[in-house]
């Protein structure tokens, strides 16, 4: 509101009253459309398109326009204009919840476009039919850019459905809007991942090692997708071909925590002896545990198992009970099971 207050003083002035709330209104409008253009699923509400108008008009205006204006004051103006521009822009890239899409393609250009045909020179020659042909201009613009920018948006707004709805446990509505979402964009890597991780989460291992497979495809260096299928290959049994697909997407991210972990699970625990490698696993295990500065529990968990099966029942019980002591993860099923477990000498599952 700073922005508005001092800003909004000089552009009305150098508009005058009836125009500046024109392109106040008109630029706040066009910001507002082209948000729900962007991003249709969002809820979004502020004056910040309208006020990047402003800022537009003032720049405009002293960039493009009175060549008469003494040099010191259109140089001071237009880099503080700049400055804050810029600022606000960098702040909505790096911070969730602001939305540029509104500030820099809707309100930020609508006041530049607006400043020209606005402005008290050219004003006498054209007067309101010239300020509602700019109108129209704006309006048709944004009209024809809408099929494009649904276009783009469809499968992402599924997308943003399916991961609400999984994150609320109704994993049938997330395989349906995931579904949409790859229907409407087959190359949307992102959707294939949650449809995957849902269908694995239900049973259905064959659909998730299929959409993990499609992602590889698409993105032969998706550590991801090898995560997804190399879990969805564990529960099959598949240990030796899962095993394949952790070191592989180890290779491609080698500073991911996850993977690790993963990897160091199976091989601690895998239900086939024959692929159980206690050393392994605790390497794996302490460098996920390393990544995330010894602050995960179920990272601690599995580092606990890996320990157990090297024989090392002593530091299985330390890392489980440091482990339990997350309340979640003690609730969570086996957790305390296991360190009855290491504290009677055996590993989980036994030999």
């Amino acid at each position: 509101m700073w922005a508005l207050y001092e800003n909004g003083r000089i552009v009305e002035r150098l508009y005058g009253n009836f125009y500046f709330l024109a392109l106040y209104l008109f630029a706040g409008i066009t910001g507002s459309a082209i948000s729900v253009l962007a991003h249709p699923a969002v809820n979004s509400a502020g004056a910040s398109g309208a006020i990047f108008g402003v800022l537009g008009a003032l720049l405009a205006f002293t960039v493009i326009m009175h060549q008469a204006m003494p040099l010191a004051v259109k140089k001071a103006q237009r880099n503080s204009t700049l400055a804050f521009v810029g600022y606000a822009l960098i702040s909505g890239f790096s911070t969730p919840g602001i939305d540029n899409a509104a500030h820099l393609a809707g309100g930020f250009l609508a006041g530049l476009l607006l400043a020209r045909p606005l402005d008290p020179e050219q004003r006498k020659s054209g007067g309101v039919r010239r300020m509602a042909a700019v109108a129209l201009v704006g309006l048709a613009g944004v009209i024809v850019s809408t099929p494009f920018a649904i276009g783009w948006t469809d499968a992402k707004t599924y997308l943003l459905h399916a991961a609400v709805a999984a994150q609320k446990g109704d994993l049938d509505g997330a395989i349906a809007d995931a579904t949409r979402a790859v229907e409407s964009d087959p190359k949307l890597v992102d959707a294939y991942l949650l449809l995957g991780d849902v269908k694995a989460k239900k049973g259905d291992l064959e659909g998730a090692i299929t959409d993990s497979s499609r992602i590889l495809d698409l993105d032969a260096k998706s550590w991801s997708a090898y995560d997804l299928r190399a879990g969805a290959k564990s529960k099959r049994q598949d240990f030796e071909g899962a095993i394949a697909d952790f070191l592989r997407g180890i290779e491609i991210k080698p500073d991911e925590p996850r993977i690790h972990n993963n990897l160091a699970w199976l091989l601690a625990t895998a239900e086939q002896p024959a692929f159980r490698n206690g050393r392994r696993a605790l390497e794996a295990a302490l460098r996920a545990c390393e990544l995330t500065q010894w602050k995960n529990a179920p990272y601690l968990d599995t580092l606990a198992a890996a320990y157990a099966r090297t024989g090392d029942f002593a530091r299985a019980v330390e890392w489980q009970q440091k482990a339990t002591a997350d309340a979640k993860l003690k609730e969570s099923s086996g957790a305390t099971e296991r360190l009855d477990l290491y504290k009677s000498g055996k590993a989980w599952p036994p030999d």
